[in-house]
């Protein structure tokens, strides 16, 4: 009896084989060892498996995955939707609503020696009703400010109202002294100063005398040049004021005026010859 007989249970072949016969054991034969072979795969996939072992790779992909349509390909990626102009109008204007949150401006008051300003600015109060104000962004450094009362000064003569006034401006690291130097008016780098003056009695309207002192080559000395410039409104209060915006801040003396506007003069500007400096950083 052969192998693929006793497998299969058959009864052994006769002596003389027919071809027939033989045929259809190899058949059977080949038809059992397939069967062994693929029950041995099995059982070995089971126990990988069970142990932990890795997964069986993923099938290979098929050439109906692997093709893909030129369209598809390629298309470009969907751009993101651009706001349209009237929505972004509406983001400006909102941008512009909100309200610009800054430190508070530094407040002096009586301040009876030179203070140093910056760019965040000052706002001097004396008790009798006068008040100097530096608005953040005036000065693009240090600055040293110092406004007083010059009860020596006989300021422009003809025409004053009430006190005359020294605004006296310098460099931080530079020495406090009483002699007279040129004057070096400041330009403001953003608004205008203001400088608010006590009016006497019931007078309501008033102009402001400014110094501007130079040097005189031929005479090698210091000379006064004084321009009036106009008044921008009138403060009601007690004592009434007369408020001067100034796009310069003068350094000298300043008073107030029956006297007309300079020619030379516009209102609201202070008005020197000497070309304003800006302060050092």
């Amino acid at each position: 009896m052969c192998a693929a007989s006793r497998a299969c249970g058959r009864h052994m072949l006769p002596t003389v084989v027919d071809p027939r016969y033989l045929g259809a054991a190899r058949q059977r034969c080949e038809r059992v060892m397939k069967l062994l072979k693929a029950r041995n795969v099995l059982v070995l996939v089971c126990a990988s498996t069970a142990c932990g072992g890795a997964q069986p790779p993923p099938p290979a992909p098929t050439k109906e995955t692997d093709k893909e349509s030129p369209a598809a390909s390629s298309a470009p990626a969907a751009e993101p939707e651009k706001p349209s102009a009237a929505g972004a109008e509406k983001e400006k204007s909102k941008e512009k609503e909100k309200p610009k949150v800054g430190r508070p401006i530094p407040s002096f008051n009586d301040a009876s020696l030179p203070t140093t300003v910056g760019t965040d600015g000052a706002l001097f109060h004396y008790a009798d009703g006068v008040e100097l104000r530096i608005p953040p962004g005036a000065f693009t450094g240090g600055l040293n400010v110092l406004l007083s009362v010059d009860s020596k000064s006989k300021g422009a003569g003809k025409g004053k109202i009430g006190e005359v006034y020294l605004i006296q401006l310098s460099e931080p690291d530079a020495r406090q002294s009483t002699e007279a130097k040129p004057s070096n008016p400041r330009a403001s780098a953003g608004d205008p100063f203001v400088l608010k003056l006590p009016l006497t009695g019931k007078t309501q309207s008033a102009n402001l005398t400014i110094e501007a002192t130079v040097m005189d080559p031929k005479k090698n000395k210091l000379t006064s040049h004084w321009e009036v410039t106009a008044m921008t409104k009138f403060e009601s209060g007690q004592p009434g004021r007369a408020v001067f915006e100034l796009m310069t801040l003068p350094d000298g003396h300043v008073h107030l005026t029956s006297q007309a506007p300079s020619a030379a003069a516009a209102p609201g500007a202070a008005a020197a010859p000497a070309a304003p400096a800006e302060p050092k950083k």
